[in-house]
């Protein structure tokens, strides 16, 4: 054994004096400074027989407020961004998933921890960090109550927890789906119960196909579940994940089972289409979960049953039928929606099926879809799409887009028509359009008035009105996505500008009602009577600064040149301010 030599032994007496002194007031800090902190965190998973990736495994924020005081907190944990959760595997750490900004949190209605009091956060453990394969995880989390950016409501006196507070480590054993599926037999005999599903090759795209699973007790004694609550349905795709949470839950009436000893109890699944909508068109494997009993019984699956998810020619054609055939007031149109969803995988057997012979109706949607598939690529995801429009010198237009332009070709001849007809696609892709124009230096606003007018015969096909997007925000507010909108009267707002061209260039004059002013907002009709006065020296930018407006009203007389008013407007778009510009006449 080698010989122990104190660590003062090697230093000079006062030395090692100062030094232990010094450890003993670092000791002593640390250990107040632990004891000062307000609140103690801990994480919880409830054990559970056991845990299978594609679970929804619960995972508990537990905070105990140790101080003498309420204190209040953020609490988000769908947003990840005051937790951290560190998950190591075989001590490597896994990859979290990227935190999300909710911005209603910076200013939501805090949490309040009562002194000497626990309080449990509930979330799962999937919205932390992708669980990829068996093995034993290792878990500690980090919590700041309050970030410097966020405000949360509290009540006057109510002191916020802004520290923040780590957790001891926990540890949860999951295993993937492929593992738990090879325990099937083992998982049967320790229950005495065996798990059998039989049922079609494919989900139908209409109606329903029987799935239907048989319950048989191999053992000894009689055994106990309920229909249909201790039983899920998991769709595995071919990467082994789960998918389709939302249609693990089995439709029936509750009945309490109590199966005797070589009983066998048989009932029926119903498949639809809606249970895949959204997942990926391929293979997918199919089983039964039967959950674990309340003695400590472990779950059972059943065999795995091959599906398929496709939608070919026929299943096309058949939904094609159906969706063209008229609906009563209200009724969804289940096919037309799905072949909606699936669009952009659909076009090559959408334009395969032209020949078809299919009913006028048919034909007709088949078409439409066929030039929504062609569409698809230019926004992907449904929601606002800007259309850009560039309006040459002459206030003739054209599609910025080289797709738009080719679809826009084959609806129609004229201009007008062929934006109608694209318009008509909208419903089929989820977009809400908005015309984006792009004019040309030399365009009056006389002309883009025009061309506004022209295109408020659509209005109710268009999510906004007709505007001129700002290329970027400004430095300091990268997110900031001003927009000039051409209004063809003028809207209420606390801030508007009159500006005409002169011989000297561009006579520019403001009326401003402050927050404090009553009422905050000019009605359209107070502004003919309303006193403008001349823009201060240092232009728009000094007008704005000391006020919050988000909406800045413009009145412009139809000779100016659109750059002119561009340049102008350019402190108003960098704030990422919305401008509405109405013709002053």
């Amino acid at each position: 054994m080698p010989a122990q030599f104190p660590l003062t032994r090697l230093l000079p007496g006062g030395t090692a004096a100062r030094l232990c002194l010094s450890l003993l007031l670092l000791t002593g800090t640390v250990s107040r400074a632990k004891a000062a902190l307000p609140v103690e965190a801990e994480l919880v998973i409830p054990p559970a027989e056991t845990y299978v990736i594609g679970d929804t495994i619960p995972l508990y924020w537990r905070f105990r407020n140790v101080s003498s005081e309420p204190l209040g907190f953020m609490w988000e944990g769908c947003c990840r961004l005051n937790g951290r959760l560190t998950v190591t595997l075989d001590g490597r750490e896994i990859e979290p998933i990227p935190p999300g900004q909710a911005l209603a949190h910076m200013f939501a209605k805090a949490e309040r921890l009562e002194p000497g009091a626990a309080r449990d956060f509930d979330t799962r453990l999937s919205d932390w960090v992708r669980l990829l394969r068996t093995g034993t995880y290792h878990l500690r989390g980090r919590y700041t109550g309050v970030l410097p950016d966020q405000q949360p409501q509290v009540p006057r006196g109510t002191r916020l927890w802004r520290e923040a507070a780590e957790t001891g480590p926990i540890s949860v054993t999951v295993i993937s789906v492929d593992d738990y599926l090879a325990r099937r037999e083992r998982q049967a005999r320790a229950r005495g119960l065996e798990l059998t599903i039989s049922g079609p090759a494919a989900v139908p795209a209409l109606g329903t196909a029987p799935l239907t699973l048989r319950v048989v007790n191999r053992g000894s004694a009689a055994a106990s579940f309920a229909w249909p609550d201790d039983f899920q349905l998991w769709f595995v795709a071919a990467t082994g994940e789960r998918v389709a949470l939302s249609s693990a839950a089995i439709e029936g009436n509750y009945e309490a089972i109590r199966l005797p000893a070589g009983g066998s109890f048989e009932r029926e699944i119903p498949l639809r289409a809606e249970q895949l909508e959204g997942e990926a068109l391929g293979l997918y494997r199919l089983f039964v979960d039967l959950a674990a009993g309340t003695n400590a019984e472990p779950r059972v699956p059943s065999n795995a049953l091959a599906i398929g998810w496709q939608l070919g020619r026929e299943e096309v054609s058949a939904l094609l039928t159906a969706a063209a055939v008229p609906q009563r007031p209200g009724a969804r149109n289940a096919p037309l929606r799905l072949l909606r969803v699936y669009l952009g995988e659909l076009g090559p057997v959408l334009d395969a099926l032209a020949a078809a012979p299919l009913s006028a109706e048919a034909q007709a949607l088949r078409a439409q879809l066929a030039q929504a598939a062609a569409l698809k690529p230019v926004a992907p995801t449904p929601g606002r799409v800007n259309w850009g429009l560039k309006i040459h010198p002459d206030a003739s237009w054209s599609w910025t887009d080289p797709r738009l332009a080719a679809a826009a070709r084959a609806a129609a001849s004229e201009p007008l028509q062929q934006l109608a007809g694209l318009l008509a696609l909208r419903r089929h892709l989820g977009w809400e359009v908005v015309l984006a124009v792009e004019p040309a230096d030399t365009v009056t606003l006389g002309q883009l008035f025009t061309l506004a007018e022209e295109f408020g015969a659509l209005r109710t096909e268009l999510a906004d009105l007709v505007q001129y997007v700002a290329p970027s925000g400004s430095p300091t507010n990268r997110l900031a996505s001003g927009a000039v909108a051409f209004a063809p009267a003028p809207l209420p707002t606390a801030v508007a500008l009159r500006v005409k061209p002169t011989s000297s260039g561009l006579g520019i004059e403001f009326a401003a009602r402050d927050a404090g002013a009553t009422p905050g907002l000019f009605r359209p009709e107070e502004l003919d009577r309303t006193p403008f006065a001349p823009l201060p020296a240092g232009g728009l930018a000094e007008l704005l600064a000391p006020r919050p407006a988000a909406v800045l009203l413009v009145l412009a007389r139809d000779g100016l040149r659109w750059s002119d008013l561009r340049e102008l407007l350019e402190p108003a778009l960098a704030r990422g301010l919305r401008v509405h510009l109405t013709p002053w006449r």
